[in-house]
């Protein structure tokens, strides 16, 4: 049985949109690359520099429990 893909893929190219960058408890960089290390969760009060790759890029798609959508990226079925 296939499994229809309902993620829209807006985020980026290669991303379904769930991570740290598109929750409403993000506070990102002014702009990328997040070179200064600025990316940091305002729910939880914490750096969220374990996404960052050395040159300031995010690496995967992180995300945790208290995830809220701002962008409406996903699709509820």
């Amino acid at each position: 049985m296939t499994v229809k893909d309902t993620f829209p893929y807006n985020a980026r190219w290669d991303s379904v949109g769930l991570d740290c960058s598109t929750c409403k408890h993000f506070n990102g960089p002014e702009k990328w690359p997040d070179t200064n290390n600025a990316s940091c969760c305002k729910k939880h009060h914490r750096l969220l520099t374990i996404e960052l790759k050395e040159d300031g890029y995010k690496e995967w798609e992180w995300f945790c429990k208290d995830y809220d959508d701002k962008n409406g990226y996903l699709v509820t079925l």
